[in-house]
């Protein structure tokens, strides 16, 4: 099976804990090693979301004080690999009222939220030292030469700037669809929306009653998720809810966040 290199550019600002916003050049980069996308995009227009499993490349440090051969360290140098985690590669929002997608994450563990998926690493695609990929549909609208009239300004509107993004996910989980057991379902929704599990009586009132890790998120963090649907709850490898895909996740105090809605309908009746 062909294997890919691929290179996560890790956001200063995840990276050193704080708030510090440090984004100005290319940070230094994580290597994974993984097979060709286990999740490919359906659609031609979208932000051409692929996701795969990976490993890390870990350089290993040379402690055997030189071979007496004439190699350098860096001929001689060891690799090690690290555990197997989620790479997926997408194409996010890139507008200032729209978070980042791994600074979610950090938020939400910062807060100590049960039952989020763990970030390893997280951030934009850089081209070179001091650009990142980005698109250029939107400065091309603004240019001379670009058609002018009613239409192109209904374009405009419609028409955001994305920008190449990676991150990676230390937690690995098969879709909640794949329960095996009615018992599992109902545990595993509670998990993720009442926040844990004390004990596995729950019933289906259950979950009407309280969204505790989905309320954590609100009342402690202050952000809330906006994208609940069955293919962004995991099942992870000791049968416990996860919640993922955090992308769309909006602040309280963010006027937008009551622009519009983004809803699954089949897990929105269900409560």
């Amino acid at each position: 099976t062909p294997l890919l290199k691929v290179a996560v550019y890790p956001d200063a600002k995840l990276a050193e804990g704080n708030d510090a916003d440090n984004r100005l050049t290319r940070p230094s980069p994580r290597y994974f090693v993984g097979p060709a996308p286990h999740v490919r995009p359906f659609s031609l227009t979208g932000r051409a979301t692929q996701c795969s499993y990976a490993v890390e490349i870990i350089p290993q440090p040379d402690t055997d004080g030189g071979s007496g051969d004439g190699s350098t360290s860096a001929s001689r140098a060891s690799f090690g690999v690290g555990k197997v985690c989620w790479l997926k590669d997408t194409w996010r929002i890139d507008l200032p009222d729209m978070e980042r997608e791994g600074d979610i994450y950090t938020i939400l563990h910062r807060a100590a939220i049960p039952n989020i998926a763990e970030m390893t690493c997280a951030g934009d695609v850089w081209s070179t030292e001091t650009e990142r990929q980005r698109t250029y549909t939107p400065e091309a609208l603004t240019m001379s030469w670009a058609i002018t009239g009613n239409a192109i300004a209904e374009l405009r509107k419609n028409i955001v700037p994305h920008t190449h993004y990676r991150i990676v996910l230390a937690t690995i989980g098969k879709p909640v669809t794949k329960f095996s057991s009615s018992k599992e379902l109902v545990r595993v929704l509670c998990d993720v929306m009442h926040g844990e599990c004390e004990n596995s009586t729950y019933t289906i009132y259950s979950l009407n009653v309280s969204c505790l890790a989905h309320k954590k998120s609100v009342e402690l963090a202050h952000l809330l998720h906006r994208d609940i649907s069955a293919g962004n709850i995991l099942i992870d490898a000791e049968n416990n809810a996860r919640l993922a895909d955090l992308e769309y996740a909006r602040r309280l105090d963010d006027p937008s966040v009551h622009d519009g809605r983004t809803v699954c309908w089949s897990l929105y009746f269900c409560f």
